[in-house]
Order: structure tokens, then sequence, then C-alpha cells
């Protein structure tokens, strides 16, 4: 049986942020620095969800429903937003927040 798509995206994003470098704090989704592009965590959800959408705004949908698996399987308050926790917090907190979602 196949995982659901939004582990699937959740896995893909920790992929890309498992290299510290490809991280970014307090940035709209992405940057560039150093010819390397840094997501946050919303930014890792969207780039994933890219590669299972067939538009932008699906993969917008896929990225927030990614986000919203990613906040009840770490029992953080309704609402919380992904990018709160990523610009408040450190690369290794926000790995295993995405971790803990991938695994549950």
């Amino acid at each position: 049986m196949s995982r659901p798509i939004s582990r699937q995206i959740i896995s893909r994003a920790l992929e890309t942020l498992s290299d510290q470098r490809r991280w970014t704090m307090r940035a709209a989704v992405s940057r560039s620095q150093n010819n390397v592009v840094q997501y946050c965590a919303f930014g890792a959800l969207a780039y994933a969800a890219n590669e299972y959408a067939a538009s932008v705004s699906e993969a917008r949908e896929l990225a927030l429903r990614a986000e919203a698996a990613v906040v009840n399987a770490n029992r953080w308050p309704p609402g919380t937003r992904i990018s709160q926790f990523n610009d408040s917090n450190t690369h290794e907190d926000v790995i295993a927040a995405l971790r803990c979602a991938a695994q549950s």
C-alpha cells in the first residue's frame, strides 16, 4: 500500500532540508545564496508538492495539506503555521518535526 501523498511530500521536504545549507529562516519561501537554493519549511513542502501536482494551485493545496499533517503529527495548537515554527526554532527542531510527521 502506498503512503498518503502528504507523507510523501513531507518525506521529500525532509530530504531537501536534511542538508542544513538548504534550510533558511525568515524567507518568503525560498532564496538563493552562494548558488544554493534555500527553503524554509513551508517552502520545502511547496517545492516537494510541485512534484505531485498538475498546477500551481494544486501544489499549494497539497503543501497546505502536508503542513496540516505536520501540525497534527506534532500536536501543535490548531492554526499553527510551520513558517512560525521554522522561524523560531533550530534546523534540528524543524528536521525533528518533519520526521515526526513523516513517520506518523
